[in-house]
């Protein structure tokens, strides 16, 4: 009696830790627009700290134990974030479409200090887009 019990024991916490493991997901990122890879986005599991991948020069990514039910979040710069139900799918495709951020003005200081431009107390020297341009320099310091 003893050891059937003992058996049975042992398969159980056997399937128990079986199941309590996850399984393993791949897939793709593609760009909504053109089907090209999206290198680098940002394949993170919701809800769980520290299990996410980065996509390759391919756009391909692999996640290792991956519980089922969990949500995938997907991001990228200049892409909106997506979030993508895992389920019981094994392969993915995932395509992200662009965002358009532009942005306003960057502040660049030696001292690594992060203020607008009005509330710095020294001298603050603006370069315009255009003048980026019309100067066809190939190097882009001698531009500035």
């Amino acid at each position: 009696m003893k050891k059937v019990l003992s058996i049975l024991m042992i398969l159980f916490l056997t399937v128990a830790t079986a199941m309590a493991q996850g399984k393993s997901i791949s897939g793709v990122v593609l760009d909504a627009t053109n089907h090209e890879p999206v290198i680098g986005a940002s394949v993170l599991v919701k809800g769980v700290q520290g299990q996410g991948a980065s996509t390759d020069i391919n756009g391909k990514f692999t996640l290792k134990n991956v519980k089922s039910g969990a949500v995938l979040v997907v991001s990228s710069i200049g892409y909106a974030k997506k979030e993508v139900p895992v389920g019981n799918q094994m392969e993915l495709k995932i395509e992200l479409s662009g965002e358009d951020n532009q942005l306003q003005g960057v502040v660049v200081t030696a001292l690594g200090i992060k203020r607008s431009q009005k509330a710095l107390s020294y001298n603050v020297q603006e370069v315009k887009s255009d003048a980026l341009t019309t100067v066809k320099d190939a190097n882009f310091m001698n531009s500035l």
